[in-house]
């Protein structure tokens, strides 16, 4: 029997949906900690970046802060078609279940009243690395002001493509 080939792949999101890829990271668990989201159209194109410092927090609610945050923004600019990805299987389980934090549960029963259509999913983070990157950049940020820039900073040197395979493994 032949073994298993499964790749890793970023893939766009379908049209009319939004894609916005999650992550949180911190210095320490817990530690300085930062959120980010990459929000990308159907094209691929980098329609806006988000990013934010939350204080000292646990790498858990990096990524569970991330995914809300990234909802939140999504829905004030009337993206109502969204696709979350996030490389936080934990997180993105914790959304399906409904069992987040306590103090999250009321922000998160405000959003679902109010979208279309969102999907959830999971990534390797090695095909994450964009949002990875802003979420590094949001732990070293003097303040917790959030971010927001239209299009992709200059910073974003790197980012997904749905060309690539960003790694094999054979099983």
């Amino acid at each position: 029997m032949l073994p298993l080939i499964k790749e890793c792949k970023w893939c766009l999101p379908s049209p009319g949906y939004m894609k916005a890829n999650c992550d949180g990271a911190t210095k320490g668990n817990p530690g300085p900690a930062g959120i980010s989201a990459t929000f990308r159209d159907d094209k691929g194109e980098f329609r806006l970046v988000m990013w934010k410092k939350i204080g000292v927090n646990t790498n858990y609610l990096a990524e569970v802060l991330a995914i809300l945050e990234a909802l939140e923004v999504a829905l004030e600019r009337e993206w109502v078609n969204i696709l979350i990805e996030s490389d936080s299987s934990a997180a993105i389980k914790a959304f399906g279940t409904g069992k987040l934090p306590w103090w999250l549960t009321q922000r998160w029963e405000n959003f679902k009243g109010k979208v279309v259509n969102c999907i959830f999913t999971t990534t390797w983070r090695e095909a994450n690395f964009s949002a990875d990157l802003a979420a590094n950049k949001a732990t070293t940020m003097p303040s917790t002001q959030t971010y927001l820039f239209e299009g992709r900073p200059a910073w974003i040197f790197k980012w997904e493509s749905p060309h690539l395979a960003y790694f094999r493994f054979v099983n």
